[in-house]
């Protein structure tokens, strides 16, 4: 660029040269300059040329800077725009940092940074403040806060190398200015964007009111447990010493009423034991009450046929039903045939409270218990309606609170705890279903539960073993009649009910029947009178008649009316369908059938004697055992502890021992270990049959028996059947029977 600049230069120089001494040639006199026109013109316009061409090259290259001083205003505005979006970013960057170091000063959170090999490169305030250290004293140095002697884990997580756990989490106790303190860590790594640790990060926050309170919780369970022992040895304590007096009180007036008494002693007897009962079940609804609120109820489901559990029900409270005159009549649905999955024990639970109840307030008519699935096949429904007195509907608000009873007045005619429904609510809950009732006064109550169930297995298969049968039915509670031809038909024969006795006369004289079932009480004369008064109008017509069992000594008179076959009430489904479809068989085959025993009572089996060992501490109890064992034919030795348990065991063979748990010098627990520890060295043969009587009811108390080696498990006050069962369980050789004590 510096030659094409010198050569304008001299171009200039030459033109202005020209120029000028062509002037001069032109103006200046003649005689001065003497030169041929011709070449004074050459040179001016040579001079004129090179100026043109100056010219030209100067406005050339003004447009080249007019264009140079565009483009660098351009770059200037350009230049401007990004200063001053970079000054924008630098203040939002610094208002940024501000923010962030104003939020990690004022929060109450420590919060620092470390590089790996553990220096120090941040701490906000927080840290400073509650460790009482100087920021520039640790910065860029390894700080480690004091941990408390009980405290192993090290303070920040070691986030070294590639493979690590990017976040952790954990509790730890440091020594502050303010002392020790809990602090609630949160350390995560800070990478580089090739993976490489830069620094780690850690947040505390302080909980030491937290963990105060968790401990103080803590103690509070702790507390509340021990109390709950407590109150649950208690209640262990009584009823075991409730109930041991109880057994005798219970089980001496039966062998009481099982003498010869005049009417007066028999109602006064009678008295004494309805009266222990009523205490028990009082004392049974605590426990019971005691037991769930306290979550020691555990829920356990089994296989069961709800058929057969409303039959049982029924039977268990039908001696109390028939004393009062009313009936109990059960159904179940064709569908629930078979064995379904449920807490069969609180179930039946639950139908002896509700049956119990309506059994106790219905004077007249009776119960009935219904089980059916409902409509989408996911809950079962029990239903148990009676014709008793009925309830308020205000009382039905509050019936299943605790210690509530419709009727609470000081007057009232009923009495009870008031625990009843409260316990079959709460067991209902647990089970995972709802309760609830309907009611009119005077005109009975419909109480009702569902719960969730599953079918165990395939159902029984419903045969039409009665087509052909036209059955007529006639008893005094209509609820009976019902079920009674619902279970009929569903088993393939033509039932009717009749309304009375003047109603059934007319259907019988129709000849559309060939079996009557009648109630012995179905009308205001006994079942006997209104067969002989029909006796012209039954040819043909096989007769069934339904008695209580405690009115067996009618069967002679029913007999010598002209019944062919009886049935003990409460029902069961079975029983009736194979009583009918005997009597049709009968009368197919030409052969007659008088009065057919009933297929749900069976004869006791001829139980061979047996000595029996009895280990109790109580009088009166060692008297009743005796007394109802030897009754049954056995024989039988008493010890008072378990020390003589086993001196007597060592001195003669027995076939079975009944073992009190609760016993001076050594409880009937330490004595059967010995015995099974005898059995197992090889200085006993064989296992002996060991039944634990106790009068404790609390949860667990049959497991702790069976853990101990025991076999079975009898509660007190003692039923005399269900020894009766057990010992003929063991009579004949079964093994240990240790489901039936669950």
């Amino acid at each position: 660029m510096i030659v094409p600049r010198l050569a304008r230069v001299y171009l200039l120089v030459i033109a202005v040269a020209s120029l000028a001494f062509a002037a001069a040639v032109i103006f200046a006199p003649q005689q001065a300059i003497s030169l041929n026109p011709l070449v004074v013109g050459l040179l001016a316009l040579a001079g004129l040329a090179v100026l043109f061409l100056a010219l030209v090259d100067a406005l050339r290259r003004v447009k080249a800077l007019d264009a140079r001083s565009g483009e660098l205003a351009r770059v200037k505005l350009e230049l401007e725009t990004t200063v001053r979006a970079l000054q924008q970013r630098h203040r939002e960057l610094q208002a940024s940092e501000q923010r962030y170091r104003g939020l990690l000063e004022a929060q109450g959170d420590v919060i620092l940074r470390k590089t790996p090999d553990g220096r120090m490169t941040f701490a906000n305030d927080a840290f400073c403040k509650v460790f009482g250290v100087e920021r520039e004293l640790i910065l860029g140095r390894p700080f480690f806060p004091e941990m408390h002697p009980e405290e192993k884990a090290p303070l920040l997580g070691g986030f070294t190398g590639q493979g690590i756990v990017p976040r952790v989490r954990y509790d730890q106790r440091l020594k502050t200015v303010q002392g020790w303190r809990w602090f609630a860590w949160e350390d995560y790594v800070i990478r580089t964007e090739t993976g490489q640790v830069t620094e780690v990060q850690s947040v505390a926050r302080d909980i030491t009111e937290q963990k105060e309170l968790e401990a103080a919780l803590r103690e509070a369970r702790d507390k509340a447990e021990e109390a709950n022992r407590a109150k649950s040895m208690f209640l262990a304590t009584m009823s075991h010493e409730i109930r041991t007096p109880m057994n005798g009180v219970i089980g001496m007036a039966g062998l009481l009423m099982d003498t010869r008494l005049d009417p007066e002693q028999r109602s006064y007897a009678q008295a004494v034991r309805e009266s222990g009962e009523a205490l028990l079940d009082i004392i049974n609804d605590i426990l019971d009450f005691s037991k769930i609120e306290s979550g020691a109820m555990p829920m356990e489901e089994t296989a069961f046929s709800p058929r057969v559990l409303v039959e049982g029900v029924a039977e268990l409270l039908a001696h109390r039903a028939f004393e009062k005159g009313i009936d109990i009549a059960t159904y179940a649905h064709p569908r629930l045939n078979g064995q379904l999955i449920a807490d069969e024990g609180r179930v039946r639970q639950v139908l002896l409270n509700l049956v119990g109840n309506a059994v106790k307030f219905t004077d007249n008519g009776g119960v009935r218990i219904l089980v059916v699935p409902d409509a989408d096949q996911r809950f079962i429904r029990f239903e148990v309606a009676d014709s008793g007195i009925g309830i308020a509907e205000k009382a039905q608000k509050n019936i299943f609170e605790v210690f509530t009873q419709a009727d609470s007045s000081l007057a009232r005619r009923y009495g009870g705890t008031g625990l009843g429904l409260a316990i079959t609510q709460r067991l209902v809950k647990a089970m995972g279903g709802v309760v609830g009732v309907t009611s009119q006064p005077g005109k009975g109550s419909r109480f009702w539960f569902t719960i969730p169930w599953r079918r165990a297995s395939g159902g029984e298969v419903a045969e039409s073993i009665l087509t052909g049968a036209k059955v007529l039915v006639l008893t005094a509670f209509p609820g009976l009649s019902e079920f009674l031809v619902r279970q009929l038909c569903e088993a393939g024969a033509d039932a009717f009910a009749a309304k009375g006795a003047a109603t059934a006369e007319t259907a019988l004289s129709s000849g559309a029947f060939n079996v009557l079932v009648i109630d012995h009480r179905s009308g205001s004369a006994p079942a006997s009178d209104l067969l002989v008064r029909l006796k012209a109008r039954l040819q043909g017509v096989k007769t069934v008649v339904l008695l209580p069992a405690g009115e067996r000594a009618h069967l002679p008179s029913l007999k010598a009316a002209g019944f062919d076959a009886y049935l003990i009430k409460p029902v069961r489904r079975v029983s009736l369908i194979q009583r009918v479809a005997a009597l049709l068989n009968s009368k197919d085959s030409g052969t007659t059938e008088s009065l057919a025993p009933d297929a749900d009572v069976q004869k006791p089996a001829v139980q061979a004697p047996l000595r029996v060992l009895v280990a109790e501490d109580n009088r009166i109890n060692v008297m009743l055992a005796n007394s109802l064992l030897t009754k049954m034919g056995h024989r039988v030795d008493t010890v008072a502890n378990g020390r003589e348990a086993l001196e007597a065991l060592s001195r003669a063979p027995y076939d079975i021992v009944l073992m009190d748990v609760h016993m001076p010098e050594m409880d009937g627990l330490e004595a059967t270990r010995r015995i099974r520890l005898a059995e197992a060295a090889g200085r006993r043969r064989g296992r002996l049959p060991i039944v634990a009587l106790t009068a404790s009811a609390l949860e667990g108390d049959k497991q702790i028996c069976l853990d101990a080696g025991m076999d079975d498990f009898l509660p007190k006050p003692l039923n005399p059947e269900q020894l009766r069962s057990v010992l003929a369980r063991y009579a004949v050789g079964e093994p240990p029977h240790i489901a039936a004590a669950g």
